[in-house]
């Protein structure tokens, strides 16, 4: 299946990985000394597929330091989390920022309507939100959807708030894009 994606991409396409990497799970459930072969694991199966970005990580909470730099190893183009604990616990969203010159972004997953209106107006809600002049990231979910069904919310997003001045890029763009916003002096 894999060498069927490949083969048959296109231009725009790229790769990324989904949950967690090469292997569903919370990476911070992870006990440290067991982190070597996470990485060694990993490390195969992103060389093998040409990937460097981790772009879903779900997790009970914020990253730790050991987990980020496990990553790191395998992702350096970047990683964007999902934190959320399903058992009431208290967690922390981690801040977006750069980690040994490894971008660490949130995914949003914002929930589409069916209607490409009502999802267009949630989006801008979001885009919205940030400080004027500021410039925003996002790297947003959009689980099960068709690329023609994004470029209509997109469309959609532009003709109904045309105040709202925004790009959709690659991945591999958006975080280069990031990290030389948080870091603009090249660190």
């Amino acid at each position: 299946m894999i060498s069927h994606y490949y083969r048959t991409a296109t231009p725009n396409d790229c790769f990324v990985s989904d949950a967690s990497a090469a292997g569903y799970m919370n990476p911070n459930r992870i006990q440290e000394e067991y982190l070597p072969r996470f990485v060694t694991h990993n490390s195969f199966y992103f060389r093998l597929t040409d990937m460097s970005i981790a772009a879903m990580v779900p997790d009970w909470d914020q990253r730790t330091d050991a987990v980020k730099g496990a990553f790191v190893q395998f992702a350096p183009n970047g990683y964007s989390t999902i934190v959320q604990d399903l058992h009431g616990e208290p967690f922390q969203q981690p801040t977006p920022h750069v980690w040994k010159g490894m971008p660490v972004m949130n995914l949003v997953d914002y929930v589409y309507s069916e209607d490409v209106a009502t999802t267009a107006d949630g989006l801008a809600v979001r885009l919205r939100s940030r400080p004027a002049d500021a410039p925003l990231f996002h790297i947003w979910r959009a689980v099960w959807q068709a690329p023609s069904t994004i470029v209509r919310r997109m469309e959609a997003l532009r003709q109904r708030h045309p105040d709202i001045d925004f790009e959709v890029v690659d991945p591999y763009t958006l975080l280069d894009l990031f990290r030389k916003h948080q870091r603009p002096d090249g660190e």
